[in-house]
């Protein structure tokens, strides 16, 4: 039973290591692709928490209303930066930056609305 108490706190855990991870990388060309890998092993690890019973209904219910959001928000990123590559113009590494980091962050808010609860109630 303690480990699946536990379970919650090493996911949250993971989870900052990911996203910290990320922050060196937003500087650079794969900032986005990094910003969506992040993303999907999230999903993954989220959806094996909710099969093993350690995510609540309601906490898998956030991610869910989440992805569609994310998934919107990623396209038209990815989007802006084909147009700018498109019009010939290579997009900035500042502009970069400010598209990850806007996914990047919107990205650790719902995983710590999701995971911070269950590691308090794991305490």
């Amino acid at each position: 039973m303690r480990r699946c108490r536990v379970f919650p706190v090493l996911v949250l855990v993971a989870m900052v290591v990911a996203a910290c991870a990320t922050t060196a990388l937003t500087t650079t060309a794969l900032s986005l692709s990094a910003v969506g890998d992040t993303f999907l092993s999230s999903g993954k690890m989220l959806d094996a928490a909710y099969t093993a019973k350690t995510l609540s209904e309601a906490n898998y219910q956030k991610w869910r209303d989440f992805v569609p959001k994310f998934q919107v928000a990623y396209a038209e990123a990815v989007k802006t930066v084909n147009t700018l590559k498109a019009v010939g113009e290579e997009p900035t590494a500042a502009q970069q930056t400010a598209l990850a980091l806007t996914l990047k962050n919107q990205l650790i808010e719902v995983l710590t609305a999701i995971y911070l609860p269950a590691a308090q109630a794991a305490q």
